[in-house]
């Protein structure tokens, strides 16, 4: 809230400065007691920039090069400021364009709001870019998939600071306490913009020692002697695979139960595959670092694929703001580039 209240300040002042413009053709001997501004009786902003640079450059020619318009369109600005202030604001005294009194007392005061007003643009932009970039995200995918690659978006992205919310809760964005979310969901998504960044499947995961002990059984034979790890995660919700389904779709039909260890995080169940203590029906992205960093293997079967996918998720207006479209667009690049090949 603090830097709201930084920006707000110079805007309430421009207001004012420039409410002070009328007031000059009754009495231009000094400004009056500031009171807030009637905005609908200001001058059109376009002469009002127009009738400043005319009076710094005291040339209708330099005015147009510098605005970009023909000096027929830079007198027609100044000639319609002038028709609505009630007053003259240069005068010719042969080729050389002279500013009035009216003028003269006008232009300090549009300089100063002009400069407020760039001031305050320079200074929301940068906030766009320097302001943290708070992202929700499941812990699982925080963990596995997300945090191990922030350091390749720090290296190209240095000033880009990230503040996760990791959480089972999803974030809300009608708190205004978050920018951004990473969802595994169906993309649908009421009343926000989603975009798919990720596909996910289910594949059976286990320790490379786990494998070698089981290499030669049949997949009937492993369920009956290897524990099966289940998650639990309501991270999951409605995108995952259970073990009786997946082994149903395998064509076998042995009942796996409940028996095995349960873990209530996506990630807890990939790394007790890791340490060995059975067989885990992992998410494809989450478990691709330890798959190719050969922590796991596939000891049988094929991936599944599921209902959900990761979608990146923010709403319309915030969709604009530079970080959020520069962190969009990591994560697309990351996407496209680290598919798994099994």
């Amino acid at each position: 809230m603090g830097s709201f209240r930084y920006w707000h300040r110079p805007d309430w002042r421009i207001q004012m400065a420039i409410s002070h413009i009328a007031a000059f053709t009754k009495n231009h001997s000094g400004p009056s007691r500031l009171r807030p501004p009637s905005l609908s009786k200001l001058p059109p902003l376009t002469a009002l920039r127009t009738f400043v640079v005319v009076a710094r450059e005291l040339s209708f020619k330099n005015a147009s090069d510098k605005l970009y318009v023909t000096p027929a369109a830079v007198g027609m600005q100044i000639r319609a400021l002038e028709d609505h202030l009630g007053a003259q604001l240069f005068v010719r005294d042969g080729n050389r364009l002279q500013i009035t009194e009216i003028g003269e007392a006008l232009y300090p005061y549009l300089e100063e709001a002009f400069h407020l007003i760039s001031d305050g643009v320079e200074h929301v932009t940068r906030i766009a870019v320097e302001g943290p970039l708070r992202v929700s995200v499941t812990p699982s995918f925080a963990y596995k998939w997300l945090v191990p690659r922030l350091a390749g978006l720090r290296s190209k992205h240095p000033d880009l600071e990230i503040q996760l919310d990791s959480s089972l809760t999803l974030g809300s964005f009608s708190d205004d306490n978050i920018d951004c979310a990473i969802r595994f969901s169906s993309g649908i998504c009421r009343n926000l913009a989603s975009e798919l960044i990720l596909s996910e499947s289910i594949v059976p995961v286990c320790s490379p020692s786990l494998h070698a002990k089981i290499h030669n059984l049949s997949i009937g034979e492993i369920v009956r002697t290897v524990p099966l790890i289940h998650d639990d995660s309501s991270e999951n919700e409605d995108g995952s695979v259970s073990w009786g389904v997946w082994l149903g779709r395998h064509g076998v039909g042995i009942l796996p139960g409940d028996s095995g260890p349960h873990f209530n995080l996506s990630a807890l169940a990939i790394d007790a595959a890791v340490a060995g203590m059975g067989i885990a029906l992992a998410k494809s992205r989450l478990a691709q670092a330890d798959l190719d960093a050969g922590r796991l293997v596939v000891p049988f079967g094929e991936t599944a694929g599921v209902n959900f996918s990761y979608y990146f998720v923010t709403t319309k207006q915030k969709s604009q703001i530079r970080r959020v479209q520069t962190f969009r667009k990591w994560l697309k690049s990351e996407a496209l580039h680290h598919s798994p090949a099994y």
